[in-house]
């Protein structure tokens, strides 16, 4: 456990992730079984010739593609919360900072450096092709 970060606050969170974590496993299941009876309702749709039958099975069709839209919005408002409350990397407290910002500058340096060689060769080759022109 962190210094900085208090007890209660630690156990909040994680309370927090692990109620999210069973509201998506709920929701999950839900928009699962109303999948289910999507296909179910399908099913007696083609089995189905009388129109007055096929009608009220649009209708409940419709019904559960509006649910399943709906439930699948909240889904992903819960993933989008859950993935706020995990932590992306694991930072060192700043005793135990191991950041080095030398390697970083140095990794700076040569990436500009590179982009000055690649532009250099570019403009090498489009003076190049520029040549070739005026030649003919």
């Amino acid at each position: 456990m962190s210094k900085h970060t208090p007890q209660k606050v630690r156990h909040h969170s994680d309370v927090s992730r692990i109620s999210l974590e069973s509201s998506i496993e709920q929701l999950s299941n839900k928009i699962g079984a109303i999948h289910k009876r999507r296909i179910a309702i399908e099913h007696q749709i083609i089995n189905t010739t009388t129109g007055i039958s096929n009608l009220r099975n649009f209708i409940k069709l419709n019904q559960l593609e509006n649910q399943e839209k709906q439930l699948v919005t909240r889904l992903e408002q819960l993933k989008y919360s859950q993935s706020l409350l995990t932590p992306k990397r694991n930072i060192p407290y700043r005793e135990q900072d191991e950041f080095d910002e030398w390697k970083v500058a140095e990794n700076e340096m040569k990436a500009l450096e590179a982009e000055k060689a690649l532009s250099k060769i570019r403009q090498t080759r489009q003076s190049k092709e520029n040549n070739k022109e005026m030649d003919r």
